[in-house]
């Protein structure tokens, strides 16, 4: 592993912000192409791709090297997906079978929406 990495962990899990900018920059984009072959929604994969990285945050100090983190956050990320499209397909399906007008499935795409952008503002914060 390069020297370079290993101290990258080693700040992160200190606390260094600057630290985890720079891992945040370095595996984002390929964070994001991975929650997008889940997720046909751009928005959407980026913020489970965000969400994986605050959920590492909070357990840096579990993370004993470069490969353990970025398997973390693939992890995380791919399960926030996976967990998304499940949640959908039961929501479709109940939809089907309850017969929800396409009003009410509105107001309930709204409050998603919403939701997100709470989150998405959360995230804003920790930068």
């Amino acid at each position: 592993m390069e020297p370079d990495l290993t101290l990258l962990i080693e700040n992160i899990q200190k606390g260094n912000v600057q630290a985890f900018k720079q891992f945040f920059e370095s595996f984002y984009p390929s964070l994001c192409i991975l929650a997008k072959k889940y997720i046909k929604d751009n928005d959407l994969a980026e913020d489970f791709a965000q969400e994986a990285f605050i959920e590492f945050w909070q357990r840096k100090e579990e993370f004993q090297n470069i490969r353990s983190a970025k398997g973390y956050l693939y992890i995380v990320a791919r399960n926030k997906c996976l967990n998304h499209n499940k949640i959908q397909n039961i929501r479709e399906n109940i939809l089907k079978n309850n017969g929800i007008s396409p009003g009410e499935y509105f107001y309930e795409l709204i409050f998603e929406e919403e939701t997100y952008r709470i989150v998405h503002s959360a995230i804003k914060t920790l930068a």
